[in-house]
């Protein structure tokens, strides 16, 4: 092997290293930006689950008001 193709293998694999860098930045700019997509949706979610137990309760107080209070359930 000639000192000239381990110098241009060496470039190669430098060349690759380098490709493989990029390759795994890329992949963890997705997955920051997915973790950010996935909190954004939880605290969504969150929102809608607050915001239906409010209607539930506003629900169920109208309806006390219009049958009067629920009777505690049987233990």
């Amino acid at each position: 092997m000639t000192k000239d193709h381990m110098i241009e293998q060496l470039r190669n694999v430098a060349d690759e290293v380098m490709d493989l860098e990029f390759a795994l930045s890329e992949k963890r700019r997705q997955r920051d930006a997915l973790i950010v997509e996935a909190r954004a949706a939880g605290a969504s979610l969150r929102a809608i689950g607050d915001a239906c137990m409010i209607s539930h309760q506003t629900v169920q107080n109208i309806v006390d008001r219009v049958n009067g209070p629920r009777d505690a359930p049987d233990a």
